[in-house]
């Protein structure tokens, strides 16, 4: 009984010490945070669990742009403007020849190339 009264006693004189010294150094706080919280993790203790149902919440999505650019919330919505957004973006396209492309180029070579062509040719 004695020791493991001693026990908790050394273990929160501990965490004072741990805690005063991250006060004066305040970026070890998260570090020393975040292994405290994977030692309690691994026990599935109940912090771990009210993490991951925190963690659930944060990920929801509450609204979705559709092509006009209107934000919709409605579950439905939602579900119907991401469905015609992926179908447009895996449906097939017409593709052309090309030629389109080619319009845009330049239809004669620039000046510093042509006068690189015409160098002889050395060995």
């Amino acid at each position: 009984m004695k020791a493991r009264r001693s026990k908790r006693e050394v273990s929160h004189l501990q965490r004072l010490l741990e805690h005063m010294s991250l006060k004066a150094r305040p970026g070890l706080s998260f570090a020393r945070s975040r292994a405290a919280f994977i030692e309690q993790s691994e026990t599935r203790s109940a912090a771990f669990f009210s993490s991951v149902r925190a963690k659930k919440a944060r990920q929801v999505v509450t609204g979705i742009r559709d092509s006009q650019g209107i934000v919709v919330t409605e579950d439905g919505q939602m579900v119907r403007v991401a469905t015609d957004h992926f179908r447009d973006s895996f449906k097939e396209k017409e593709v052309g020849r090309g030629d389109d492309f080619l319009e845009l180029l330049e239809r004669q070579v620039p000046g510093d190339i042509v006068q690189a062509l015409e160098l002889p040719l050395t060995g």
